[in-house]
């Protein structure tokens, strides 16, 4: 059955709210990192007990981005962010008021579900209104994910500094929902925000090859872009880095990559998106390179600048690639990739919390490290995939 398509005005409304709740996620989601070790000493836990309650938080948005994601073919985008708010202002109530470690983790397991929410109801909201130029409706949404993500570090930072309680944090993150919420509730967004001939996504689709191969570049990218995000301020205290000043770079690294969405979008109408993509994953693996092998602390400063700058294009054109390929089945597709995603960023954080509690701090800059060069192979393949497929439709 096809829906009524949204024109004009209201496609630019949904960009606007949408542009809102991806602010609030980058915002929200980037702050667990840079407090990870300040996490571990107000409940008095080891790291790799930290890097389990990441696993936690990754599992639960998995199994809400799995459900999210095929409701919202039926249900809407509105409903799934809806819900998605309640969620993110629950979350954070919970962790405003919790005084032991099981109750932070169950208010962090839900908010994560939240951040799975909007996640689905972003994306697939942009690509629903863009057409056949997803890649830049895309890159424009995540271009406000980025601004949250980096002011997420630097509000920390005048948080700590001025040695107030990390908890004022999430009572602004809990006054942004409601906001936010309230304005989506009353706003003209249709009931079904995606067009076109709705079709069953099946497990014969998950072999088409584009699918395939990039849901395994996802995989991997994760493991650079959210790996990274999430433990530099852990890898930084093996240099004698204290928080409030390795949050900075986090900072820093989230302004790259909303200077790289700026950059990108310039790009997108000039070049072929396949080139910008090699591009952009070869330029990443060869920071992460220099990252890791250099003992310069400034060189890391810089480099990981450059690294944002690279990866930025990453999720915008991936899911291009990917959403592009069946759009009648863009919630099932979606639902997949987060399955995919999420399962393995669970692993991430086991893994990188483990190595960093039992080889030290300074060894988990090579779980990015090695992700980044699964992540250019794969491009290669992807890339030819793709192609093919096109000469084939």
């Amino acid at each position: 059955m096809k829906q009524n398509s949204t024109k004009g005005p209201l496609n630019k409304s949904i960009l606007r709210i949408l542009f809102g709740f991806a602010f609030i996620l980058g915002i929200s989601r980037n702050a667990a990192g840079p407090l990870t070790p300040i996490f571990v000493e107000e409940f008095n836990i080891g790291y790799d007990t930290m890097g389990f309650i990441f696993f936690l938080g990754v599992f639960s948005g998995m199994v809400s981005i799995i459900i999210l994601g095929r409701l919202s073919d039926s249900i809407g985008r509105k409903s799934v962010l809806l819900i998605a708010s309640g969620l993110i202002m629950l979350g954070p109530a919970g962790i405003i008021f919790s005084n032991t470690v099981v109750i932070f983790i169950i208010s962090y397991s839900v908010i994560n579900c939240g951040f799975a929410g909007i996640e689905t109801g972003v994306t697939l909201g942009a690509a629903d209104v863009s057409g056949s130029k997803k890649a830049g409706a895309l890159n424009s949404v995540f271009k406000f994910d980025s601004i949250g993500g980096f002011l997420a570090p630097s509000i920390l930072f005048i948080i700590i500094f001025l040695e107030q309680s990390w908890r004022i944090f999430f009572i602004m993150i809990l006054a942004l929902s409601i906001i936010i919420s309230i304005i989506l509730f009353y706003m003209n967004y249709p009931s079904h925000a995606a067009t076109g001939q709705r079709q069953r996504f099946s497990l014969k689709d998950i072999l088409d090859p584009v699918i395939l191969l990039g849901s395994a570049v996802l995989i991997f990218s994760n493991g650079v872009i959210v790996q990274f995000a999430a433990w530099f301020t852990t890898y930084f205290l093996e240099f004698g880095i204290q928080v409030q000043y390795s949050s900075l770079v986090v900072s820093l690294y989230w302004l790259s990559m909303l200077l790289g969405r700026l950059i990108l979008q310039r790009f997108l109408a000039r070049f072929e998106e396949r080139k910008i993509f090699f591009a952009i994953t070869l330029i990443a693996m060869l920071a992460m390179f220099t990252i890791a092998f250099t003992g310069n602390i400034w060189v890391k400063v810089v480099f990981s600048f450059i690294l944002g700058l690279s990866v930025s294009g990453i999720y915008p054109i991936l899911f291009s690639i990917i959403l592009s390929r069946k759009p009648g089945m863009m919630g099932g597709i979606y639902s997949f990739l987060g399955f995919t995603g999420y399962s393995t960023i669970m692993l991430y954080q086991l893994l990188t919390g483990l190595i960093a509690e039992n080889l030290g701090k300074g060894y988990v800059i090579f779980v990015q490290l090695g992700s980044s060069v699964m992540v250019f192979i794969l491009t290669i393949f992807l890339i030819k995939a793709s192609i093919r497929a096109g000469k084939q439709a």
